[in-house]
């Protein structure tokens, strides 16, 4: 498919290649034991419903030249998405607005399931997960996402580096410091690198991943997410489209990944406004089951009574 485009490199080209990045970044070679490149292989979704099984597509990144590079990206991210948060959690509180929040756990989401009732009170509940985003996301909207994300981050009182400690990053402007730093450009770099130098390979063949995140490298989920929460933020504070005012609300959701659960809105209008937050080549899809009443989302089994949520253990394993 186009996600994936044969490559005519020659394999030891490519890990020469890989070796020189992370020369760049930790100024030695990567262990001989990680000079390869990633294997290619899927694991099916054996809950999902329906005749043809659904794989989850997977460049197994353990032990290859650009393991520890992602690695350091994943650090930065991590860094970035509580910076970014925050600084999106101000501007919310100040303009009173609401969105789609990213989460990163079933506690989390029990948390603020708890507190929901003090936001809305539910109505209908429902479900929407991407299609393949993580081989659709066009590299271009991915650094886009990013260049906004970083450079909210970055600025005077912070300091011109990111710094790269024994356990955690955190920003100066002192040049001295021994410690690996990265400049908000170089940081730029690393990912755009991570995206471009993908390579898969699978029996004798060699493929370059032309769009989306590798999964399986150590930076993928975290760019995926802080990508997305991206977007939400930049539709959230923009003026709301005269082709969607009729239908707009604003938003009480969550998002895992990409997964999304939706308050009080009506499954046809939400399918129409997504287009309007996140890039064209992301398309989300509706489960034709659900009926506003009642949803299965990460661990749990989300249920409407009177208005209230019920909780209750979902295990994925019941569905096979």
């Amino acid at each position: 498919n186009d996600t994936f485009e044969p490559s005519s490199d020659n394999i030891d080209n490519i890990i020469q290649r890989h070796i020189m990045i992370h020369r760049r970044y930790f100024n030695e070679d990567p262990q001989e034991i990680c000079q390869k490149l990633p294997t290619y292989y899927l694991i099916p979704k054996f809950h999902k419903p329906g005749y043809g099984c659904k794989t989850r597509p997977i460049s197994s990144c353990r032990n290859t030249c650009l393991a520890e590079c992602a690695g350091l990206a994943a650090r930065a991210l991590n860094h970035l998405r509580e910076h970014f948060i925050n600084i999106t959690n101000l501007e919310k509180n100040s303009k009173g607005l609401t969105g789609i929040k990213s989460i990163n756990s079933t506690d989390l989401l029990l948390k603020e399931l708890d507190n929901i009732d003090e936001i809305i009170t539910p109505h209908t509940l429902n479900t929407f997960d991407f299609k393949s985003v993580f081989t659709s996301f066009d590299f271009k909207s991915i650094m886009d996402a990013m260049k906004y994300v970083i450079t909210r981050c970055f600025n005077s009182r912070t300091g011109d580096f990111l710094v790269f400690g024994y356990k955690n990053c955190y920003y100066s402007s002192n040049n001295n410091i021994k410690s690996l730093k990265l400049r908000k450009e170089e940081l730029l770099d690393l990912i755009n690198t991570l995206l471009n130098e993908s390579y898969v390979k699978v029996g004798n063949w060699i493929f370059r991943q032309t769009k989306g995140i590798p999964m399986g490298s150590k930076s993928s989920a975290i760019l995926c997410d802080l990508s997305l929460i991206s977007v939400e933020h930049q539709f959230l504070i923009k003026p709301i489209p005269d082709t969607i005012k009729t239908i707009y609300t604003p938003l009480t959701a969550f998002r895992y990944q990409d997964d999304i659960l939706v308050f009080n809105y009506p499954s046809l209008d939400f399918m129409k406004i997504y287009r309007y937050i996140y890039p064209n080549e992301l398309e989300l899809e509706a489960d034709p089951n659900e009926t506003g009443k009642s949803v299965n989302y990460l661990d749990t089994r989300i249920c409407l009574n009177d208005n209230k949520i019920v909780r209750s253990l979902y295990d994925k394993r019941d569905s096979f």
